[in-house]
């Protein structure tokens, strides 16, 4: 977990720079993110399905209530206390990247779609309502204080370890297992003919009367 810097004094609003759309569309360094998010008075996010949720984590440490999508990896340090969850409906996965395709991950992949009109709810009662900002911001980070205890002691650890020598031998990882790395196969496969067609079509390019260019036009 990333904290900020104890030697840097976090700028407050009155003294941050404006910020202009195309200095969002870069990645700030650190002491700017924390600035940044230091200046607000709300986070809000709402991410259809979260690994970590770093930044949540970032926003709940210094204090700022957080209105975010109730699913996934943000689950295991927000709660009704600390935090102002949004409900959603889950829906089935369709990408057509093959990393998040359901051929890869299967068909009973889902991911959120979070209600607009509840994290519109909240973040009308933050307004409103500045003792609930003050106590959720004083929960939230009360509680990532407490996990980053809680991780410092290494539980975690020993958890991981257990998992990865009891999961093994699972029928279910192993069935599982296999399905995958079958897809992985099926899809280096597809990589190596794109590459191949990718490669003649170049040839083609700088070959244009060459007897590969009718037979590739062909096939």
């Amino acid at each position: 977990m990333t904290s900020p810097p104890k030697t840097t004094t976090v700028q407050n609003e009155s003294k941050l720079a404006p910020t202009t759309g195309s200095e969002l569309s870069r990645i700030p360094s650190p002491t700017r993110r924390f600035s940044l998010c230091a200046a607000t008075d709300v986070f809000v996010s709402l991410p259809r399905s979260e690994g970590l949720g770093l930044g949540l984590i970032e926003a709940m440490a210094l204090g700022k209530p957080v209105v975010a999508t109730a699913w996934s990896g943000n689950m295991t340090f927000m709660n009704s206390l600390n935090s102002c969850l949004v409900s959603c409906r889950l829906v089935a996965v369709k990408a057509t990247h093959p990393v998040y395709s359901q051929r890869l991950l299967g068909s009973r992949a889902v991911r959120a779609n979070p209600s607009l009109v509840d994290a519109s709810a909240w973040m009308v009662r933050l307004v409103n309502e500045p003792i609930l900002r003050s106590t959720l911001g004083s929960r939230a980070t009360a509680s990532i204080a407490a996990r980053e205890k809680q991780a410092n002691r290494g539980l975690i650890i020993d958890e991981l370890i257990a998992i990865s020598e009891s999961l093994p031998r699972m029928p279910s990882f192993q069935s599982q297992k296999a399905r995958l790395l079958a897809l992985e196969r099926q899809l280096a496969r597809g990589d190596r003919r794109r590459a191949a067609r990718h490669r003649i079509a170049r040839f083609i390019k700088w070959h244009p009367h060459s007897k590969l260019n009718a037979w590739f036009h062909k096939h």
